[in-house]
């Protein structure tokens, strides 16, 4: 019974606000308005009509704007919180090995979905301690799961292999080479500890998704002071032979098209910096590789790392 007065009123909020603003397709295609219509009164399809008809409430506006929400909270940036910390197990970190870094923004952060949860032969760094990987990963924000314990589960390496994952959701290219948000510089902080007495391999870039709709940006200056942030005061001898891999990816969103302009100038990477190698776009990864038009699920993971693995693997 209360269920019913329950969605009386509901329906006649929602028909009130529709004969005021005389928009009915805009009101329908709202979170009250779809679960009246898709919900209560069973009229299915409604919220897939309303993610074509309005894509904005559904895909990159809206999600990007939740993730950029994250960066305002320095615990969600960086890690873990103690209570999180005590279910990873503490290891000794490696001496003379490869370090791969994973940075970017959502779909290299905890925001996937992955079939591997745990690596067994390699570790992650976290701040200045080293744990087994299992996710989500340490490091990175969100509370899903990374590419990194796919990855690490098709590389060849005998010698165990450090992953620092710093990735962040929602970040811009202009946040990675601002002074202030102070992401490059925390990369940097961790490089100069664990490189004491390890080498650098490689960094993996995902990013792109929060620069699409900005038509004016400079993607490969913004890069390049990104990399000098990082790299800052590294002893040249522990990243003498690493290399930049660079995934372009522009699409964040149902029905959304890549933005041509972005991915021409991330694919141009490769032919301004020598030690750059672009790979192929994750904007090929249709819906069937994500689990909300925007973040890779199961497949999407699995494609990309083989990509991946396919370089990286050449060195083992």
């Amino acid at each position: 019974m209360k269920k019913t007065i329950t969605s009386l009123i509901l329906i006649n909020i929602l028909f009130i606000l529709i004969f005021i603003s005389g928009n009915t397709n805009s009101l329908r295609c709202t979170n009250i308005g779809i679960k009246i219509f898709d919900d209560l009164l069973g009229m299915s399809g409604v919220e897939k009509e309303c993610k074509a008809e309005f894509p904005e409430n559904f895909g990159i506006k809206k999600i990007l704007l939740q993730e950029k929400k994250a960066l305002l909270y320095n615990n969600l940036r960086f890690g873990f919180n103690k209570k999180d910390l005590k279910k990873k197990s503490k290891v000794n970190c490696p001496k003379n090995s490869d370090v791969i870094i994973i940075l970017g923004q959502s779909n290299a952060a905890n925001n996937v979905l992955s079939n591997i949860t745990k690596s067994n032969k390699d570790v992650n760094f976290f701040k200045n301690k080293c744990y087994k990987i299992t996710e989500p990963i340490l490091g990175a924000t969100a509370n899903k799961q990374s590419i990194t314990s796919s990855l690490s589960s098709k590389l060849k390496n005998d010698k165990p292999i450090i992953f620092i994952n710093n990735s962040v959701s929602g970040s811009s290219i202009l946040d990675w080479s601002s002074n202030e948000t102070g992401f490059s510089r925390y990369v940097n902080k961790n490089l100069e500890n664990i490189l004491k007495e390890n080498n650098l391999k490689y960094i993996i870039w995902i990013q792109g998704e929060s620069d699409s709709s900005n038509s004016k940006i400079d993607y490969n200056k913004h890069f390049e002071i990104m990399k000098n942030k990082i790299l800052k005061n590294i002893n040249p001898k522990k990243i003498m032979n690493y290399k930049f891999i660079v995934t372009p990816t522009s699409i964040c969103g149902f029905n959304q098209k890549s933005n041509l302009d972005l991915i021409k100038q991330q694919k141009k990477l490769s032919t301004e910096f020598a030690n750059v190698i672009v790979i192929k776009t994750i904007d090929i990864l249709d819906n069937n590789y994500r689990y909300d038009g925007c973040h890779l699920n199961n497949f999407g993971v699995d494609e990309i790392t083989d990509e991946f693995s396919k370089i990286i693997n050449i060195d083992y």
